[in-house]
């Protein structure tokens, strides 16, 4: 939603005709691995290899790399270029140093972390499963999500 909103401003540009879900870049780059890779939506952030910083071992000449892959999905004439993957909650501070920090900014949509999964319990036995235990396991990935330090 935060993404649609944004992306209608004239000089803003989203990822279009990804043809992958949620129209995410985490889906459309080989530079990191997408959260399915990780554990799944509701598991990502327990994963140390999900959490990245400026110091994170990553081959900086990727960098080119990562924009060539995801510019193909976005009207480069426009001043602002948005992506929107859940993931980068965790890896803002790879990606600050990735693009530097003077040509990128964040912004953080923190929503309630029920809300956060809202999609798995669509899905009769996740929700049987989190309905035993109040959404625990939401809850706490959500916290490693938001409240990790140094993220």
């Amino acid at each position: 939603m935060m993404k649609t909103l944004i992306m209608e401003h004239s000089n803003v540009s989203g990822m279009t005709c990804t043809h992958k879900p949620e129209g995410e870049g985490q889906h459309v780059q080989s530079v990191y691995s997408p959260v399915k890779r990780l554990g799944g939506m509701d598991k990502f952030a327990f994963n140390k290899g999900a959490h990245m910083t400026e110091t994170s071992q990553q081959n900086s000449s990727k960098r080119l790399l990562l924009f060539r892959e995801w510019s193909r999905f976005w009207e480069l004439d426009h001043p602002y270029l948005i992506e929107k993957s859940p993931r980068h909650v965790v890896m803002t501070r790879f990606l600050q140093a990735y693009f530097t920090a003077d040509a990128s900014f964040f912004v953080n949509t923190i929503r309630h972390p029920l809300g956060c999964t809202h999609l798995s319990w669509t899905y009769k036995d996740e929700w049987k499963g989190a309905a035993k235990t109040c959404g625990r396991g939401y809850i706490k990935h959500w916290l490693a999500m938001y409240v990790r330090r140094g993220v």
